[in-house]
């Protein structure tokens, strides 16, 4: 036990020490997370409900909502690697998913789009461009 502590989790924790304070909160959250959300979507665990509708596992899948499950994962596993292994892509990576999910909501709830929903959806996407570019502990985290 003593030595699965030292040869493999112990270097793990002291390169989590290295990020920085909030990033590091994001990638344990998403390298949880991530896995998490691919296996609730492979395997058939608990009960599945569609806009307030119960569905089968079978139903779960062919209507899309598995698949964009199964994406999100991929995506929170992807971004938690990068920025452990001081990837500069993992930045871009998740400026894009701020964005598009902003142009998402834009495309299919138009109507619902209010001044103070725009507000919030610039400063929302302006605080992460100016923490992952231009803070100065992430920019020397990634050199």
């Amino acid at each position: 036990m003593k030595d699965i502590v030292y040869n493999h989790l112990l270097p793990i924790y002291l390169k989590l020490k290295e990020i920085p304070f909030f990033l590091r909160i994001l990638t344990v959250a998403f390298g949880v997370g991530g896995p998490l959300f691919v296996i609730g979507t492979i395997f058939p665990i608990g009960n599945y409900s569609i806009n307030d509708t119960e569905v089968t596992f079978r139903d779960f899948w062919f209507s899309g909502a598995a698949l964009s499950m199964l994406a999100t994962g991929l995506l929170l596993t992807t971004i938690s690697y990068g920025i452990y292994k001081r990837a500069n892509w993992s930045k871009h990576i998740i400026i894009t998913s701020y964005i598009s999910c902003y142009i998402w909501m834009l495309v299919t709830v138009p109507e619902r789009i209010e001044l103070n929903t725009i507000f919030a959806v610039i400063v929302t996407c302006f605080f992460p461009i100016w923490y992952l570019y231009f803070k100065k502990s992430l920019i020397r985290y990634f050199e």
